[in-house]
């Protein structure tokens, strides 16, 4: 949650990384004594929201739909959401690569984008796929032409060389 504790402290998105991870420790530290619980689980955010044990949290698109389907009186707030991309891998020596760049290639297809999308809320990565959907839909995506303007895109690489002593530091900070 760095990235949130930042924005909150006033870091413009555009400023976010590399991330000072001593002011966005700082900016926790500030209201830690009003969080209900530091969640562990993609599930929990949920979990919390539709039982009304918190009025707010940050969670994946995914569990936001579900609720919302449920009837549970919640909405999505794009502006400073966080975006994590996905990618496809064929691992080194596998069987049939031929039929894994077959798949790849159809996933990647706008019709097949738009299709996923409207079944689950996970952002079209083809910029042609948001042609292909209505208002309705595109709302509930963060690579939306209009949320893209409002969120912003974990820097994979920095984490990747941060991940162990920000866990380090958050674990210690979290069990303080």
């Amino acid at each position: 949650e760095l990235e949130f504790a930042l924005l909150a402290d006033g870091v413009p998105l555009d400023k976010l990384y590399p991330l000072d991870v001593d002011r966005a420790f700082a900016s926790m530290s500030r209201i830690r004594g009003e969080v209900k619980k530091f969640w562990n689980t993609g599930a929990l955010p949920a979990v919390l929201l539709g039982r009304k044990e918190v009025v707010m949290t940050s969670l994946w698109s995914g569990r936001a739909d579900e609720l919302i389907k449920q009837g549970v009186p919640v909405a999505y707030q794009w502006n400073g959401a966080r975006r994590l991309t996905n990618g496809w891998g064929i691992p080194k020596g596998a069987d049939n690569t031929d039929a894994a760049y077959k798949l790849i290639d159809f996933s990647l297809r706008p019709e097949v984008q738009a299709a996923f999308a409207k079944l689950f809320p996970q952002g079209p990565v083809v910029p042609a796929a948001t042609k292909l959907l209505s208002d309705d839909v595109l709302a509930t995506l963060p690579t939306s032409p209009q949320n893209l303007k409002t969120g912003f895109d974990t820097d994979v690489a920095w984490w990747d060389k941060n991940l162990e002593s920000v866990t380090k530091r958050w674990r210690e900070w979290a069990d303080a």
